[in-house]
Formats: structure tokens, C-alpha cells, sequence
């Protein structure tokens, strides 16, 4: 995954606003770092469900029509 496709799947995902993308990418170093994170530690961080499985399994198709 392209560090574009990294940020555009951090600030796509349900229940990420500017601050927690902020705060994301400060405490894992980038948004690929973010994505790698284990989803225990996301959800210890006060992220939701759905926003983790967001993060996990993002859309290709999706990021492919962004980027068009």
C-alpha cells in the first residue's frame, strides 16, 4: 500500500476526524505505522469497532476511484 492509499484509508474511516488522525499518526509515526497497529491497541486507544475494521480491511475499489 502507497503512503496515499495509507492516508486516504486513516482519514476514510468511520469515526476519524482531524484530531484523532493527528493523534494516530503521532503515537504509530505514519499512517502505513497506524495501519499496522494490532487491533487490540487501536481499540485500547478508544477507537470503535467499526473504525478498526476500517482500518484493517480497507476498500481497494474505493481507493482506486479516489485516485482516479
Amino acid at each position: 500500500m502507497s503512503s496515499l492509499d495509507a492516508w486516504l484509508t486513516l482519514t476514510a474511516a468511520p469515526g476519524i476526524g482531524p484530531r484523532t488522525c493527528a493523534h494516530l499518526v503521532e503515537r504509530f509515526g505514519s499512517p502505513e505505522g497506524v495501519l499496522a497497529a494490532a487491533p487490540g491497541v487501536l481499540g485500547e486507544l478508544g477507537l470503535k469497532p467499526a473504525t478498526i475494521n476500517a482500518l484493517a480491511r480497507p476498500d481497494p475499489e474505493w481507493i482506486a476511484s479516489v485516485r482516479a
